[in-house]
């Protein structure tokens, strides 16, 4: 916003205030389809990108040792939660796409995404400075 970047990518809800503002101009977004909050941006693999989907996700974590019946009580909880017509309204209008899953589903989600990534900083060679 000060002149200082050509381009970046984000997590869309600390950009979309600024987007909404005028100040950033979005070029694409990174999931696999269009967003609700940004109708009209293209996805990056229409712009041109196949087969290209690099999303933000958040989730719950707790001790390795948590009992399954505790995890799942929490899950259940946020799940209600999350279902509530007003979560839901300001979570969407922040950019969130709200996805609930069981905590194994989420620890294999977590899998797959860790073995993407790795095998991408594998390939493209990438080291820490």
């Amino acid at each position: 916003m000060g002149g200082h970047v050509s381009a970046m990518v984000d997590a869309l809800p600390s950009t979309l205030p600024h987007v909404k503002s005028g100040k950033l101009k979005p070029l694409a977004v990174t999931s696999a389809s269009r967003i609700p909050s940004l109708p009209d941006v293209q996805t990056v693999a229409e712009a041109g990108l196949s087969g290209f989907e690099m999303v933000s996700w958040y989730g719950l974590w707790g001790p390795a040792n948590m009992p399954i019946e505790m995890a799942q009580r929490i899950q259940r909880e946020v799940a209600r939660a999350l279902d509530s017509n007003a979560a839901r309204r300001a979570l969407n209008e922040q950019g969130f796409t709200i996805a609930v899953s069981q905590p194994s589903d989420f620890s294999a989600f977590v899998r797959q995404e860790k073995a993407k990534y790795s095998s991408l900083i594998r390939e493209a060679n990438i080291k820490l400075d």
